[in-house]
């Protein structure tokens, strides 16, 4: 009856908040690994490196999973000497579903999916110069531009579950890991500051795992001789030994969907982003054997004047060898071919281009083939009930089985490849300040003069060097932008362009 009592109440946490740690809708961990053992410490904990802050407070918002991919970005930031201070949970919990994700608030659940599709989309992570605890009731999409954003997450590892080794050693890597677990308090002993929560719920035999978790955390160490982690809390300093805690190996739930940060990359190397996934892996698909290639082909139109840096795509299993080719769509021409590279862990891989393509404003192919000891070794993004919206796309992505057949809207196979193409803007395109004035003032005030969406219907924001701040559409505001000189060009409804010069100080 206990049992079964635990099983409820964790769904009723799933649906109402609790702790609002709500499982991905795709569990990628159920694999495992063999290592090259190697001989790690017994006790290990990344506080004494210096390189995590003081705990957090999620207060009475359903927060964890966004402060906790604070935390763990924060300290992969730190243990590389970059020092970025505290990053802003409110970005993950208030603009998710600026890319179709449903219902993401600071009262709603989250996870470690939706994070990562944030941090692909360039989105997050966001520094703050406070402490950024969020505010019970504001569920704004907080203001900022590229300069608050410290550096973007390239690659991370979903790492098999209940795999000690694999854990220990991103932490000392990286030093720490996103996990989940079931807490409640009767597991809690408050004298030792130790947990251990055990389901004795058996699977029948076939039955796919049940995730029960309900709250989300960060292992940062461990004790071999306590058999436990040491595990960082979102509920402030005063909760536990200054926010931290020990969660025993034997635990059923905290180690079986760990979550490696792994590396970043400068905002100054990327200034664009191309995919149609916004929201990221939600499944796997396929027609091949298992050992063979699969590839995919996808087209995109990238902007004149800007090259290809880094290719990334979700690798859907361990092991998995992969290999990225870019090509010109007219003739099939090989632009580039990168080597092949075989990825231990499942997770987000990211490509850097040894020579970067390009773009005359022509649509350019990306082909990646994945070979996998799996029969679906492609990742892409399907629209889930109560998570994603619905895919939109078409005609621009295919899957070879014995011939390239189309997936996307109106196919057989409506969902999206998950691939992101990063962009640098040439330097030597840089906006012209000569360009013809607008007419009618695009700024008034320092906001946008409502006059000019009559005629336009996109406006985009470049400081003097060509680097691009991103798009408004009609009825966005002006973001946060530092102090500088700044190029709005204005696209109007006719096809053509105008330009104005702003000092903002």
């Amino acid at each position: 009856m206990k049992k079964t009592l635990l099983l409820l109440l964790a769904g009723l946490i799933y649906f109402v908040g609790g702790f609002a740690y709500t499982p991905t809708p795709f569990n990628f961990h159920n694999y495992s690994v063999a290592h090259k053992r190697a001989t790690l410490p017994s006790k290990y904990d990344s506080r004494e490196l210096g390189i995590i802050l003081p705990s957090r407070d999620q207060g009475q918002t359903n927060t964890c999973w966004a402060y906790t991919a604070c935390d763990v970005a924060q300290t992969l930031f730190h243990k590389n000497g970059s020092e970025s201070g505290y990053l802003s949970p409110a970005v993950y919990t208030n603009c998710a579903k600026e890319l179709g994700f449903k219902d993401i608030c600071i009262d709603s659940g989250g996870n470690e999916g939706i994070t990562t599709a944030m941090n692909n989309m360039l989105k997050a992570p966001v520094y703050l110069e406070t402490t950024g605890e969020i505010v019970k009731g504001d569920d704004d999409c907080p203001d900022y531009s590229v300069e608050d954003i410290h550096a973007y997450i390239s690659e991370t590892s979903d790492l098999p579950k209940r795999d000690k080794y694999a854990i220990k050693e991103a932490i000392m890597k990286y030093g720490s890991v996103f996990s989940s677990m079931f807490y409640e308090d009767e597991y809690f002993n408050s004298q030792t500051n130790f947990y251990e929560f055990i389901n004795e719920e058996e699977e029948e035999e076939g039955e796919e795992e049940k995730d029960i978790s309900n709250h989300a955390i960060s292992i940062v160490g461990w004790d071999d001789e306590k058999e436990a982690w040491l595990v960082r809390n979102t509920w402030g300093p005063t909760w536990g030994d200054d926010g931290y805690f020990w969660v025993s190996y034997k635990d059923t739930e905290v180690d079986k969907k760990c979550v490696s940060f792994n590396s970043f990359i400068s905002t100054k190397e990327i200034d664009n982003v191309y995919t149609y996934s916004k929201t990221g892996s939600t499944g796997d698909f396929g027609f091949v054997q298992a050992n063979k290639p699969t590839s995919i082909l996808i087209a995109y139109d990238i902007e004149k004047g800007e090259s290809i840096e880094y290719i990334s795509t979700y690798i859907v299993h361990p092991n998995t060898k992969v290999q990225i080719v870019v090509q010109d769509s007219e003739d099939n021409t090989v632009l580039y071919e990168g080597k092949e590279e075989t990825i231990k862990y499942s997770g987000m891989y990211s490509h850097k281009l040894t020579t970067p393509v390009k773009s005359n404003g022509e649509t350019l192919l990306v082909q990646i083939c994945y070979t996998a000891n799996y029969s679906y070794a492609v990742p892409i993004e399907r629209v889930q009930e109560n998570y994603n919206e619905g895919i939109t796309i078409s005609d621009n992505q295919w899957l070879y089985n014995g011939g390239w057949m189309p997936i996307g809207k109106d196919t057989n196979y409506p969902f999206n490849i998950v691939a992101y193409i990063y962009t640098k803007k040439d330097n030597s395109t840089a906006i012209d300040e000569t360009e013809s004035e607008n007419k009618i003032s695009v700024l008034t005030a320092g906001q946008i003069n409502p006059e000019i969406w009559k005629t336009a219907i996109r406006i985009n924001i470049f400081d003097i060097s060509g680097r691009n701040f991103g798009s408004l559409k009609p009825n966005d505001t002006m973001p946060n932008l530092s102090n500088g000189y700044y190029i709005l060009v204005v696209d109007h409804k006719d096809g053509t362009f105008t330009t104005e010069r702003f000092n903002k100080f």
